[in-house]
């Protein structure tokens, strides 16, 4: 027995490719080597853009070919160097994580090294071979190979009981041990006071027990998802189906949305191993929702197949309008934007090896992608314009239209622009500055009314909190084109405060302020204006919520005086709480709702709410895997049509808490 492991770790896949079995291997190469556990080491094919930034060593060979991927060409890619590099590294256990290659790969070492191998299996790799190859012989030779690789390891593991069935379903007849995946909770912990919130929010009580998946569900067509809830006297169960795959999920987007045809245009393609879908539809909104992936995951950042699709899209449009004179030959033409506004398009792709750009891989950049996606889209846009000439008018004049309002706007967005640093005019009058210009230490307090805002700017401290007082509701930018957007008073002056613009000219790094607090009454109109606020961020200045600079005040709803004492409490759970405790103290105790901010003078404002020290802030995030749900979730609540919403209210009544009447 060795007192530590010198563990090689054999994969096919590694970062920068993302995957599932890539980050298993990550973590075990991690905790080895961070937890005093012995050496790891990672052998595994060069990609493009690879960071081998890990507290492991990553020994990597020329990248392997698809023939090699599926196993029905498989060779040994290792050359004399990197052989005797492995032959003295002195390992005592090979662990390989991929069916083909990898397990080949260690069978050669273990013959040179007489070593045990042990196999992880993770996934269907059946499905893997379709997608990769298309001919019958092959797949079947590819799996015979698979199963005589796996048969040569010393241990088999499968990270599930599905798992295990589906390596005898592919033809496998060892023995295998079923080593589940775990999951680092403490990394996830949540706090206390968000735990409580989640649970208020979703109705689950303190005492209730709480099931936790963690995993990915991957959507295919036909994939039918069914949830049940049983906490009431009646289940109520809720099924998701895509029968029609991309354009259910497009059709699904824009279900509270007035399309501008039907059903979505659907385009497809395939090239050798890689293929693409395309399904988009016009909506009568103003906002774009795009969503991109690569072999089913989500790609927030774009790359290559997105770039492939606004191209095509842009170029096929502006020849449609100029070829039907509804632009003339000599003007500048429709902008990618214009085009875009009102659009909701899905853009999926499948491909052999995809590799990813940047830290958090989610950028797709193979280069043939771009050139696939754009001849689709390019062809099959085309196409049906031309074959439906009623809904082609309805696109290219609402894109004119758009044109005229970006036009528009951008005379009014060049007012709302900063000034030089010699301009004092340039903040907005009401702004109560700080005189820190540091954007880190800074804060800026959203507020409602100038009575909360007067006390706002007596309460603060003058360092580092700016005031911003805002006169009512702001305007529903759900409902208004950026020209009448850049109109509103309060809105210009947001803009002209925070001074890092809005839309593509949005600049992170003229941020003003990276804490922007919504700080507005604890009754129904408060959380109205909070949520407009939103809106406009989520539409307008969204990298402010994707970076997490954006918070929710939570001011206090009682104020309990028992004798010299002075209590806040924040929610009816900790008032009765409360309340309870001071029930045996002597006296009687004066209780204060508060319903507004103007309510409180400056020095309990600032005890309660703005004190660093003291005060409870709400920080509002986005997950930008469900920033398609959070489109659907801002045009349900904010848009034009009633139904949605008053589906949603019924829907949701019965959860709510503490409702102000």
């Amino acid at each position: 027995m060795h007192d530590k492991i010198n563990v090689c770790l054999l994969n096919d896949s590694f970062p920068p490719v993302i995957d599932g079995v890539a980050n298993a291997v990550v973590n075990y190469g991690e905790i080895i080597s961070t937890k005093n556990l012995g050496k790891a080491t990672v052998v595994t094919p060069e990609y493009p853009g690879a960071v081998d930034d890990y507290p492991f060593d990553v020994v990597r060979y020329p990248s392997l070919s698809t023939e090699q991927l599926v196993g029905y060409r498989a060779g040994v890619p290792f050359d004399a160097k990197i052989f005797g590099k492995l032959e003295k590294a002195g390992f005592n256990i090979i662990d390989t994580h991929c069916p083909v290659v990898s397990t080949l790969m260690a069978r050669t070492l273990r013959e040179k090294l007489d070593i045990p191998v042990v196999f992880t299996y993770h996934t269907k790799f059946d499905v893997n071979i379709c997608d990769m190859v298309r001919s019958k012989l092959i797949q079947e030779a590819a799996l015979h190979n698979l199963c005589a690789n796996i048969q040569s390891c010393d241990e088999v593991w499968v990270v599930s009981r599905g798992a295990g069935e589906n390596l005898r379903g592919i033809g496998y007849e060892g023995e295998y041990i079923v080593m589940e995946n775990g999951v680092d909770f403490p990394k996830g912990r949540v706090a206390p006071e968000e735990a409580m919130e989640i649970r208020r929010q979703y109705g689950i009580g303190s005492d209730e027990r709480v099931f936790m998946y963690v995993g990915r569900m991957m959507w295919y067509k036909g994939l039918r998802i069914t949830l049940t809830d049983e906490r009431g006297e009646e289940p109520v169960a809720k099924s998701y189906c895509y029968e029609g795959g991309v354009i259910s999920f497009v059709e699904y987007l824009n279900r509270h949305k007035t399309a501008l045809f039907n059903p979505p245009i659907y385009i497809e393609s395939e090239q050798s191993n890689s293929s693409v879908e395309v399904a988009l539809q016009w909506n009568d909104g103003y906002y774009e929702s795009v969503s991109s992936f690569a072999n089913n995951i989500l790609t927030p950042e774009g790359g290559t197949h997105l770039a492939g699709f606004r191209a095509a899209l842009t170029r096929v449009v502006n020849d449609y309008a100029k070829k039907y004179k509804y632009i003339k030959e000599t003007d500048e033409g429709l902008k990618g934007e214009d085009i875009r506004e009102g659009l909701t398009a899905i853009v999926s792709v499948k491909l052999v090896e995809p590799q990813f750009e940047g830290q958090t891989k989610t950028k797709l950049g193979n280069a043939y992608i771009r050139t696939m996606v754009d001849g689709a889209v390019a062809n099959g846009l085309s196409t049906y314009l031309e074959e439906h000439p009623q809904d082609a008018k309805a696109i290219v004049e609402k894109c004119v239209t758009a044109a005229r309002a970006r036009d528009a706007a951008r005379r009014a967005r060049e007012l709302t622009r900063r000034k030089t640093a010699l301009d004092t005019t340039a903040l907005p009058g009401k702004l109560a500055d700080c005189s820190e210009k540091d954007p880190a230490k800074c804060e800026i307090f959203l507020v409602e009314g100038d009575s909360a805002g007067g006390s706002a700017k007596q309460g603060r401290n003058p360092a580092f909190q700016a005031i911003l007082p805002l006169r009512g509701k702001i305007l529903n930018v759900e409902k208004a084109r950026l020209d009448r957007i850049l109109s509103s008073d309060a809105i210009k002056s947001m803009i002209t405060a925070f001074g890092a613009g809005i839309d593509s000219d949005f600049d992170e790094s003229k941020l003003r302020y990276h804490k922007i607090v919504c700080m507005t009454d604890a009754d129904v109109d408060g959380a109205h204006i909070r949520i407009l606020m939103l809106t406009f961020f989520f539409r307008h200045m969204r990298p402010l919520l994707e970076k997490g600079y954006v918070y929710a005040a939570q001011p206090p709803l009682f104020q309990v005086k028992k004798g010299k004492e002075v209590y806040y409490t924040y929610s009816e759970r900790e008032q009765e709480k409360l309340m309870k405790e001071l029930a045996d103290k002597p006296g009687k105790a004066d209780i204060q709702r508060y319903k507004g901010l103007g309510e409180m003078d400056f020095h309990q404002l600032w005890e309660t709410t703005m004190d660093p020290e003291k005060r409870i802030l709400r920080r509002v995030t986005m997950d930008e895997a469900a920033t398609a749900e959070i489109d659907l979730t801002f045009t349900t609540l904010m848009g034009d049509k009633v139904e949605p919403r008053r589906e949603f209210i019924e829907e949701n009544a019965k959860y709510v808490q503490n409702l102000d009447i």
